[in-house]
Order: C-alpha cells, then structure tokens, then sequence
C-alpha cells in the first residue's frame, strides 16, 4: 500500500512518501522530499516521481503537452500568464506591450516555463510586424529557441520558432515548422492560417486561399481568414467580392477595425468615393489604424487638398513609422506643397526603412522595385540600376509594383 504524510517545517514542506506492508502495517520502503513553500506547486511531480521508483512502476513517459505544463506553475505565474493573454487578445492589438510585460514576469517566477516563452515570442513577432523593427524580432527568436529547449514538445514554441523564421525571410523552413506545429496541436487555427501567409510571400495565392477557405468550413467565426480571403480576391481584381469578404470579418469582428478599413479600400477600388469614406471613419471609430488615414489621406489628396492629406499621413506615419509607403505619401504631398528640402527628406525615409526591411528579409520583389524608384528620385542612378537588377532576380512583381519599376 502506498501512503504519504505531509508536514509543515518553517522552510517549506516535507512530504514522506511510504510504501507499507498491508498485512503487517510495517513501512517496506520510504523518501522524504522537502520542497519551500514557493515550489510547493512542484511537489505533486516530485512525489509522483518517487511514488514510482518505491513501487517499481516505470513512469509514464508522454510527451508534455502546453496545457499541462500550467497545471505545474505556481499559482501567482499562472495568474501573470493568464492576464497575458487576455491582454493579448484584445482588439487591434491595444493590450500588446501590457501583455508582454505580463509574460516576462510569469517568466521571472518560473524561469523553465516553455509556453510563457513561446507566447512572448509571438507577441514580439506581432509586435515586429507593426514596427519592423529588426530588434524585436532578434528577441522573438531567442524566446522562441528557449521554448522548444524547455519542451520540444510544445505546440507554441514551434509555432513560435516557424513564425520568427517566415519574418526573417525563411519561408520554405517556416512552413516546415508549422506543419510540425499541426501535427502537435491539430485544431489551432492560428497555425494554418499562418501558413496560408507563408505560401503568399511566396507568390503560391491559390494554394493560400485553399488553406483559408478549408479554416472557415472547420471554424467558420475565425475572423482573420475572411479579412485574408478578402485580400487575395482584391488581387485578382474581384473588388466586390473582397468587399463582401472584409464584411463578413467585420461582423465576426465588431471591435477590431482592420476589416472596416480594408472594406473601404475596396469601395474606393471600385469607384464609390462616399461609400469608401464613411468606411474608414466608421473604422476610425473602432481604433485608430493606418489603413483608415492612410486612404483618407489619399482621398483628400486626389481632390488636391494637400495639406488636410498630409495630415492624415503623418497620423499614419505616427503609427507605422517603418512603412515605406507613408514615407513616399508625405514626400509627394510635400512636393506639390513646394517643400522640396522635406520631400528629399521623406523619400530618403522610405529608401532607409525599405532597406532595413530588405535586409532582414530580401525576398519581396516588390519591395527591390519600390527601393528602386525611391533611389530614382534621390538621385542615385547606380543604385537604383541595381535594386532593379535584384527584383528581376527575385521573382513576379504586382501590377501595382511594375508602375513604380516604371517610374523608376
């Protein structure tokens, strides 16, 4: 018979773990484990551990899922990640930076803690993808090959590990990791529909939106693959029904304002000015985000009200300062305001900050294009030969992409 006796000591505990003589009462076989009061939610695995090598029973060796790893945690590091990710799950990402801190100190109070590192990794990754700041993602990565050392095991840290490798321009390995990912945790929507964005920059659309189409026959309320499916119809000109697709996420997503926003590009696509206005205020009201200013911008500036446009760029700028396109809006609304000095200035911008982004990821052809036409107007003719010279190396180029290789 197995029994345990535990006593307080004004260290910790003490549990004795005894194996007795059922007939006889006597004690056959005995271990004392003395854990602080801090590790005491670490006892029930040291106990079983014991439990097993007294009775001879060999343990079972399963791999160590994510879920189960928070039954080890100590309750105050449970309770830090838990109020992470619902941080991190707030609309339009408002609780990104809270949820970050959130997770570094359930770290701080469980240093071996797997899943907490893969959720930092992710949230540093989204929070790249708002900043492009190469920094962020050094850190994404680190987090991220601590979570699978932790447990190799874990669902999130590969996912964790194939995300910061698709944003640093492996995209072939990525996808790799996120099929892994899968196999590990089947029903995660969030892995497939990563891959469905692996395979786009990797100029494979269909196979994309195959990927997005068969997450919204399993979960149809998955919101993020409408907004995509809406993306890659705009690309085949089927404004539309892009329209009708950023609709349907933006009633699953009442709160979150991307699809509003990205619904009113489609109305002003498709030549409904009024329409496409309303949208992107209505967004606006939802958060602010540099979809809404940027076309807001964009429509002031077609009715050649250059300065009411500039302003909205420069909220836009605010928001995104590392997207080379706000960069080139402000350099053409200074160029028709006669600010010649600020419109170098702005389109050197564009070139540094698409340069830091080709360098941590070169892939894009799209972007060699644009780098191009920017050195054009900086002046810099060799340079802009040669950006040229590496996006026809580097595959097709968007319609959009190919007017400004004219432009160069």
């Amino acid at each position: 018979v197995l029994g345990a006796v535990l006593r307080r000591e004004s260290s910790g505990y003490v549990l004795g773990v005894r194996v007795y003589d059922a007939a006889q009462g006597s004690v056959l076989r005995q271990r004392e484990l003395r854990v602080p009061a801090a590790q005491l939610s670490r006892l029930s695995e040291r106990a079983s551990t014991a439990a097993a090598e007294l009775l001879g029973v060999p343990l079972d060796l399963a791999p160590l899922r994510d879920q189960d790893e928070l039954t080890r945690l100590s309750p105050a590091a449970f309770q830090l990640f838990l109020e992470g990710v619902d941080l991190n799950n707030q609309p339009n990402d408002t609780g990104l930076d809270p949820a970050i801190e959130k997770y570094q100190k359930a770290l701080e109070a469980e240093p071996h803690f797997a899943l907490g590192y893969a959720n930092l990794a992710i949230a540093y990754c989204r929070k790249f993808t708002h900043t492009q700041d190469r920094a962020l993602l050094n850190v994404a990565q680190k987090n991220a090959e601590l979570a699978v050392q932790y447990n190799a095991n874990s669902a999130q840290g590969v996912f964790a590990v194939a995300l910061a490798e698709m944003f640093s321009g492996d995209t072939e390995k990525a996808i790799d990791g996120i099929a892994k990912a899968l196999q590990l945790d089947p029903g995660n929507p969030q892995f497939p529909y990563i891959r469905a964005l692996a395979l786009r920059q990797l100029g494979r659309y269909d196979e994309a939106e195959s990927v997005y189409r068969d997450i919204i026959r399993v979960r149809p309320n998955f919101w993020p693959a409408y907004n995509d499916v809406g993306y890659l119809l705009s690309r085949q000109f089927q404004y539309q029904k892009a329209a009708e697709a950023f609709g349907e996420a933006a009633a699953l997503a009442p709160k979150v304002a991307l699809p509003v926003a990205n619904q009113g590009t489609m109305y002003l696509l498709f030549h409904q000015e009024a329409a496409a206005e309303d949208a992107f205020r209505r967004s606006l009201q939802r958060a602010p985000n540099y979809v809404a200013y940027v076309n807001l911008g964009t429509i002031l500036f077609q009715r050649k009200d250059y300065r009411q446009a500039l302003d909205y760029y420069i909220k836009a700028r605010d928001l995104r300062p590392k997207y080379h396109q706000l960069w080139r809006n402000l350099a053409d609304c200074y160029s028709l305001l006669g600010d010649t000095a600020r419109a170098q200035e702005s389109y050197g911008m564009a070139a540094e900050v698409l340069s830091a982004s080709l360098a941590s990821n070169p892939r894009p052809a799209d972007n060699w294009l644009y780098l191009a036409f920017y050195h054009a107007k900086l002046g810099r003719k060799a340079e802009a030969e040669s950006d040229l010279q590496t996006a026809a190396q580097s595959g097709g180029a968007s319609l959009q992409a190919q007017l400004v290789k004219a432009e160069a």
